[in-house]
């Protein structure tokens, strides 16, 4: 798979590019989705992922993806890693244990040495000679190598290397001399044997392997080239003797790629170089291979000559030098930010930031504040507070005006809110754009919405969707991009803060898009324009045009599957985990508990994705108040007091908290729609207020009935079906059974198919109040199946009661 995550996304063909931030995980859904492609429970697949110990964290984190997805149901991973470095071990341990977190079953198996009989099968086999012809010289190397498998067949390859192992022409068969082997002075140290190995081999071909130690694991034979110039002839002599040998191995001869046959063989190699020449040869290489690549084909080899230089850095003592080496490191931190390995490019960034000089801002002051925006970029995104608060004050006190401290502004503001410090950004925010010109009025008021909406419903009339794909892109180093990226992270905060502002600030992104180009954030203005015409205006059918809305929680509420979407949930909520978007996931956890409610399962495994101290919504509505999140409050009073309270027959307890009417969100839509509902049912059934039941009932009605005439399809159903209970409560019987009919139909027509077990169950109690039991029992048997369907397992006992009165 090409490693460069750009040659996969291209951004040419959408006119919104997708942000290094989102790259790697596209590139791990894409993963995923193809694993699940090819793996059926006919066909199960196992995927192998091998050495670990060399993955840096950007690999660990998109294994973790990978192997937690729970789409994938018929794939056996394997992982192997050696344990003997204490930090790289403590980075794999946590990745397993976030891997069994979320129940995925693991085995561990530990490899260590071999006994006696197995090192004596592994000589017999190795030997093609009878076991008991080789019991005596597998004893002896079991002894001098203490099982270690590696370390067992390089003595073998080293003995017959030594002649103290030869082929017999005249017995046909391997020969030995054991007292020569045992006086043999053999180190126990694997890495000292396997040097030796390497000492015996002619002095060239041992520099050859010193500098393919240096390259890595892997390498390029035209970076070896570059690095160690030699003839051609030399050249392929020298990889003969190697992969003959079986120190490398041959991955791609064709493509000149190669890779070490076991990692000990390369440390063993690279131990051959002195501890005093090391960083010297570093060096010497990364600056041969930047030399000797031509310029158009340097970002193909960057981080080989970075790493490489990186090293023996702090043996520049020549200004230009130095700069130089900066230069390529933002090269190196920009393709890892590309390939979305963003510790990687922090690495690359910070270690430019360490080359600058002094007097940076005047000498070199484009790239300073290059590098250190970069670099708090990729902190930001690594979550490291410390590297991000080490850095953030430089830049701001060195900018020259405003425009080149923008993007620090903006850094600061996005770390501060995804630290959790939401109040804190957006007054950060608000300060930063009010600089800019572009600040919000001091007060909010219904006038200043309608204008701007208006303003910008009549800016998009001039334009369709192709006018709006073709309009040119803004320029990433300009002031109006980085205030369009501001403005989407002021729209973000104050929704979690409950801030109205929303609109105007959907309409300043709107604006500033069309007169000065598009970026990736400019969707978010077309996102809040068409939530504001169906919150504020009530126009669903444009506002729908403008803003496609789907998640989880929609498709709860319109009759998806339980149990599938509550796996789709429970997937995204563990990459949002990951990703470490807590508040998301807050959300989601809602969404969750909901689901297993009504499916009549109790199982507080969601909040495991939460704090410690958050164990059951209670504990979760305790801390969104402590926060002040009113939008997270919000829904966890939707789903808990009204969505579960309706379908559980609660109706007291959707009636005390009050629907806003305005179909602001989903959820509000909603709302008014159960609300409704409950009402009409209290003031037929209950002693309340009847008045007051009725007028809310009544309400719903109305609303529905204008939002149906925008939106057909998705509101129609529940329309007639308000409208029915209505006639009911008005002892309308005629009209409300032809209503409860055509609400069952519209909501089978269009797949709601909670919806239409709702209409069925309601027809089902109407006819039994009317004495229909014959249509009485039809109606609620059908309820029952679209319930059933619908993975509703707690509503199925009242419907089975039900049926047995009827």
């Amino acid at each position: 798979m090409d490693n460069d995550v750009s040659s996969v996304f291209s951004h040419d063909e959408c006119f919104i590019s997708t942000p290094a931030e989102n790259r790697r995980q596209q590139l791990q859904f894409l993963m995923s989705k193809l694993i699940y492609s090819i793996s059926r429970e006919s066909h199960p697949i196992a995927l192998v992922f091998e050495d670990l110990h060399w993955s840096n964290r950007d690999a660990l984190d998109s294994i973790q993806t990978i192997m937690v997805d729970r789409n994938i149901s018929y794939c056996l991973y394997f992982v192997s890693f050696r344990d003997d470095d204490v930090a790289i071990t403590l980075e794999i341990t946590q990745m397993i244990e976030a891997v069994q977190l979320q129940g995925i079953q693991l085995f561990s198996v530990r490899l260590g040495p071999i006994d006696k009989q197995a090192v004596n099968s592994l000589v017999s086999e190795t030997l093609c000679t009878s076991p008991s012809l080789c019991h005596r010289l597998s004893s002896l190397i079991h002894s001098k190598t203490g099982g270690v498998i590696l370390f067992c067949l390089s003595l073998l390859k080293s003995l017959q290397e030594n002649k103290h192992i030869r082929f017999s022409l005249a017995t046909c068969r391997w020969e030995f001399d054991l007292r020569t082997i045992s006086d043999e002075k053999i180190p126990s140290d694997i890495v000292k044997h396997l040097g030796e190995r390497i000492m015996r081999l002619p002095e060239s071909d041992q520099t050859g392997l010193q500098i393919a130690a240096i390259l890595g694991t892997s390498f390029d034979v035209e970076n070896l080239k570059k690095a160690h110039p030699v003839s051609q002839l030399e050249l392929e002599g020298f990889l003969t003797t190697v992969v003959n040998g079986g120190f490398i191995l041959e991955n791609y001869p064709s493509h000149g790629l190669y890779s070490w046959n076991h990692d000990k063989l390369r440390e063993a190699a690279y131990s051959l170089i002195s501890t005093e020449q090391r960083d010297s040869l570093h060096l010497l290489i990364g600056t041969r291979i930047f030399l000797k690549t031509e310029s158009n084909k340097i970002h193909h080899v960057i981080h080989d000559i970075v790493k490489n230089m990186n090293q023996g850095a702090f043996l520049l003592s020549d200004r230009s030098q130095k700069i130089k080496l900066a230069e390529l490191n933002i090269l190196a931190g920009e393709k890892s930010t590309r390939e979305s390995a963003f510790y990687s490019a922090e690495n690359y960034f910070l270690k430019g930031v360490e080359l600058l000089d002094h007097d940076w801002i005047t000498h070199t002051y484009d790239l300073g504040m290059n590098l250190f925006n970069s670099a708090l970029q990729a902190s930001s995104v690594t979550g490291n507070a410390h590297n991000f608060n080490s850095l953030i004050n430089t830049p701001l006190l060195a900018a020259r005006c405003f425009e080149d401290r923008l993007p620090s502004y903006y850094h600061q503001v996005r770390f501060l809110s995804l630290s959790g410090c939401e109040g804190q950004a957006f007054q950060q925010c608000l300060a930063v754009l009010g600089q800019s010109g572009e600040a919000l009025p001091a007060t909010v008021t219904p006038e200043l919405i309608y204008r701007a909406i208006a303003k910008t419903k009549v800016l998009l009339s001039n334009y369709s969707m192709d006018d709006l794909v073709s309009l040119p892109k803004i320029d990433k180093r300009s002031t109006k991009y980085w205030l369009i990226k501001m403005w989407k992270l002021a729209m973000f905060l104050s929704l979690h803060l409950n801030n109205m502002c929303m609109p105007l600030i959907g309409a300043k992104i709107v604006q500033i898009s069309i007169e000065c180009g598009w970026c990736h954030d400019s969707a978010f203005g077309l996102f809040s324009h068409g939530q504001s015409l169906i919150g504020v205006m009530e126009n669903i059918e444009e506002g729908y045009y403008w803003c496609a809305m789907s998640s989880c929680r929609i498709d709860l509420m319109s009759g998806q599957n339980l149990e599938q979407g509550y796996e789709n949930c429970v997937s995204l909520a563990t990459k949002m985990a990951q990703q470490k978007q807590q508040w998301a996931i807050w959300l989601f956890v809602c969404h969750q508990t909901t689901v297993l409610k009504l499916r009549g399962i109790d199982d507080t495994r969601s909040f495991d994705f939460l704090p410690d101290d958050i164990n059951n919504e209670n504990d979760l509505l305790k801390a969104a108040m402590s926060k002040g999140r009113q939008n997270l409050i919000d829904v966890i009073h939707f789903y808990q007091f009204v969505f579960s309270a309706f379908w559980l027959k609660q109706y007291d307890e959707v009636t005390k908290y009050p629907s806003r009417h305005r179909a602001v969100r989903f959820l509000d839509i909603y709302h008014v729609f159960y609300e409704g509902l409950a009402a009409l049912h209290l003031a037929r059934t209950s002693d309340g207020d009847v008045a007051k039941l009725t007028e809310t009932g009544e309400r719903a009605v109305a609303l529905f009935q204008l939002w149906s005439q925008h939106c057909e399809w998705n509101f129609q159903n529940m329309h007639l079906l308000l409208a029915a209970e209505l006639h009911f409560l008005r002892a309308e019987h005629i009209e409300a059974e032809e209503k409860y009919k055509s609400s069952i139909v519209s909501a089978y027509t269009h797949s709601f198919l909670n919806e239409e077990g709702l209409a069925m169950e309601l027809l089902g109690l109407f006819y039994s109040s009317v004495g229909k039991r014959k249509e009485a029992k039809e109606s609620l048997a059908g309820a029952r199946v679209c319930y059933a369907k619908w993975g509703a397992i707690a509503l199925l006992p009242r419907l089975d009661a039900a049926l047995s009165v009827s």
